[in-house]
């Protein structure tokens, strides 16, 4: 999957990940509000594949100059 893909589908999971937390705001028991707990550790969680995904579109940068330097 190129950088481009990735990082598409990467906006597609966060984007339904926080549809869903903004579906349980406001829980009305204590599933949902566990519920509520687990999707935002996967939002967080899908802002640390961001983040992991820019520093390897990094290092691959790196990469192919030291590559083309040789």
């Amino acid at each position: 999957m190129s950088r481009a893909g990735f990082t598409t589908q990467i906006e597609g999971f966060d984007k339904r990940v926080r549809a869903l937390l903004d579906a349980y705001t406001a829980p009305a028991g204590r599933e949902d509000m566990m519920l509520s707990s687990v999707l935002e550790e996967l939002s967080t969680s899908l802002e640390e594949l961001k983040v992991a995904e820019q520093e390897l579109a990094q290092q691959n940068l790196e990469l192919e100059a030291a590559q083309a330097s040789v």
